[in-house]
């Protein structure tokens, strides 16, 4: 934080007294050097020289008078009135010892060392307060070189920062900064030199050059007054004039409605180079909308439609001759579907929301319907969005969006839909929708269990809500959608290998056939890697699969583990699982002995990686003793044989050969009547609890 420096001044009454130089001209170039040191400004500016409010990076601002103190002809550093540009001492006295910043108002107004200096106000140039030199024009040099001192004359709590910038001709669209100057709090001068190479050279318009705030201040308080001095700008005389050479042309191009094309030229030749970008023959202009880079080496078309399509050319000139390029054609997919350019294929649990986006482009007006396996008509999804509700078997499948408009039609490429297989009972879940509940030990939203993080000794996981998955249920709703996001896992450093991350306890007496389902996304500096791990006696973990998260697009994604060939996880008062983030060595069996980031370098600590998880499920089938086994009645009944049996808790399962394989029969209740062939086929019944 800065330390205010105080002053202690008399009261004065400022009256403001205009002198000349308030509409200045510009400066004539003359021999290889120009010097400024502002020490005659209580009499009018320099050739050349305004103050300003209201500049921006494209617009050189408004001219200020130049007004001072009618009781003496200077400023003092520290004029606690409405803001002003003024007439300071700068920071050595004329007897060559450098000032402190605590000298009085008659030592400061009697120094003969001056500076062009501003306080500004949150009315008064905060931001937009500029020191502008106009240049008429740099014809016949080049290699210009700026050297001044910016000055520190009242360091206070809030903070400004000046850039150094230049414009070419004689309004410019733009200003390109060349340096910048950060508040140091401390008074003093800071000497800056800055090299233009050739970016000024043999211009024939004028050339501004400006000391400019271009960003609000920063902080609260007071602001600081702030000067220039000891402006020293030099250059060299250019002699040789080469004519305009376009050594690399603008290419030919194909995009998709909605994009930006861009077109470049490279040429050569003695500066300034000029450049006008044509359309079928027709100047192009800068809309601030469509259209940037008119009058430069490259050239941005925006939100391209077929309205945009034609044939790009530029014409670059110089002092000598000028050049037309080659012909480049744009050609626009109008409509065009720019997702991907297809919506993600996914995996859901049963009951949940299966989302599906795509973005559609082109001139409107402009359709968009989703279907269903390429012909059924989805009523109502006509967004850019697709919610597939309380998803079950019947809705698996291929989804896709088709846009349309005058100029034609295109599909999307087709998005499946899977839905996990799970077993009968969902025996716990937790959505962390009720954010009223501790974060560190979320409580399931069906049935009991306890989540915790892990490795708390070791660095561990800092927990709290964030936004969850848009498969949960809620978020289509409208209802309170949250995910249990986990963060300052440890650094690579750490000996925590498998060792930190988040743990769940469930009991899973009464059931088998456990299957574990979850969602899940990283940040991109977050593990790549995680283990999953089991306990049977709540105490010893065993490695299961590795979780590998390498999603670009940092999205929600379905997990799952199915330990029903883990028997003894079946009928458990102990049984828990966990996910700890693993190096990448003993993950893929190869590479270093630690963390690795998704798409980033790995961020442990406070460095921001985060996992975040949602609809964290463990499925089990009850247990149960098989019924005896139930005669399978065959009958035949004129050309059709009719299968019968009494037990619905038995499915019909058939096959081609007697040893099967045995598939099951889809809704086949008993009396089931198939047609007689000549063709043999065996049937059984199998038990399903």
């Amino acid at each position: 934080m800065k330390t205010a420096k105080t002053l202690t001044v008399g009261l004065v009454t400022l009256l403001s007294v205009l002198f000349a130089g308030t509409t200045a001209g510009q400066l004539v170039l003359t021999g290889t050097n120009y010097f400024q040191d502002f020490n005659g400004i209580e009499s009018g500016l320099p050739d050349g020289w305004t103050v300003r409010i209201g500049a921006t990076a494209n617009a050189v601002g408004t001219i200020q008078a130049w007004g001072l103190a009618s009781s003496s002809p200077y400023s003092n550093w520290w004029a606690n009135t409405s803001g002003r540009f003024g007439n300071h001492a700068s920071t050595v006295s004329d007897y060559g010892t450098n000032f402190l910043g605590t000298e009085p108002t008659a030592v400061q107004q009697t120094n003969a060392n001056r500076a062009l200096g501003i306080r500004q106000t949150s009315s008064f140039g905060d931001p937009g307060a500029a020191f502008v030199l106009k240049i008429q024009d740099t014809a016949g040099r080049g290699n210009f070189q700026l050297s001044l001192d910016l000055l520190m004359l009242s360091v206070q709590p809030r903070s400004t920062t000046w850039t150094i910038d230049y414009g070419i001709g004689e309004s410019p669209a733009n200003f390109i900064a060349v340096a910048t100057y950060s508040d140091p709090g401390v008074f003093g001068a800071t000497r800056t030199n800055i090299s233009f190479g050739s970016a000024l050279d043999n211009q024939t318009e004028p050339v501004w050059i400006r000391i400019v705030a271009l960003s609000s201040s920063t902080g609260s308080g007071n602001r600081d007054t702030f000067g220039i001095d000891n402006f020293s700008l030099s250059w060299e005389e250019i002699t040789q004039v080469n004519p305009v050479e376009i050594v690399a042309h603008p290419q030919s191009r194909t995009n998709t409605a909605g994009s930006t094309a861009v077109f470049t030229v490279q040429a050569t030749g003695t500066g300034p180079l000029y450049y006008q970008w044509r359309k079928d023959g027709t100047d192009l202009f800068d809309d601030g909308v469509k259209i940037l880079g008119a009058n430069l080496p490259v050239l941005y078309v925006s939100n391209v439609l077929a309205a945009d399509i034609g044939g790009y050319n530029v014409v670059v000139t110089n002092a000598i001759s000028s050049q037309t390029s080659q012909l480049a054609t744009l050609t626009v997919i109008d409509p065009a579907i720019r997702t991907g350019p297809t919506p993600l294929s996914r995996t859901n649990m049963p009951g949940d929301t299966a989302n599906f986006y795509a973005t559609a482009a082109g001139t409107s007006p402009l359709s968009q319907q989703w279907y269903f396996n390429w012909t059924n008509l989805i009523e109502g999804a006509t967004g850019n969005s697709l919610n597939v509700t309380n998803v079950q078997l019947a809705n698996e499948g291929l989804y896709m969006m088709v846009v349309s408009n005058e100029f034609g039609m295109v599909t999307s490429a087709p998005a499946r839909l899977n839905v996990l297989s799970v077993p009968a009972n969902l025996i716990a879940r937790w959505d962390f929708n009720d954010t009223n509940q501790p974060a560190t030990s979320p409580p399931p939203a069906i049935g009991v269990g306890t989540a915790a993080p892990v490795g708390l000794g070791i660095g561990g996981t800092n927990c709290h809500y964030a936004s969850g998955s848009f498969s949960d249920p809620a978020a289509v709703l409208g209802l309170t959608n949250a995910g249990w996001n986990t963060q300052f896992y440890p650094t690579n450093a750490a000996q925590s290998n498998k060792m930190v991350g988040v743990q769940f306890n469930v009991s899973t007496v009464g059931y088998k056939d456990i299957l574990i389902a979850w969602e899940e996304r990283h940040s991109a500096t977050a593990s790549r890697y995680q283990r999953f791990q089991y306990t049977t006696n709540g105490t010893d973990f065993v490695d299961g699969p590795v979780i590998t998260y390498t999603d670009p697009g940092l999205a929600f994604w379905l997990y799952s583990v199915d330990l029903s060939g883990v028997p003894g996880v079946n009928n458990n008062p102990d049984f828990a699982w966990r996910l700890v983030i693993e190096f990448e060595s003993t993950a893929t069996g190869s590479g270093e002995d630690k963390y690795v980031g998704v798409t980033g370098t790995y961020g442990g600590g406070n460095s921001g990686g985060t996992i975040r998880y949602d609809l964290m499920t463990i499925y089990g089938n009850p247990l149960g003793i098989a019924p005896e086994p139930i005669p399978l009645q065959i009958q035949l009944v004129g050309t059709n044989v009719v299968l019968s049996w009494s037990n619905p808790a038995f499915v019909l399962e058939s096959a081609s050969i007697v040893t099967g394989p045995y598939n099951t029969v889809t809704d086949a209740t008993s009396p089931y009547t198939v047609p007689a062939t000549n063709h043999a086929q065996f049937f059984r019944l199998r038990w399903q609890p």
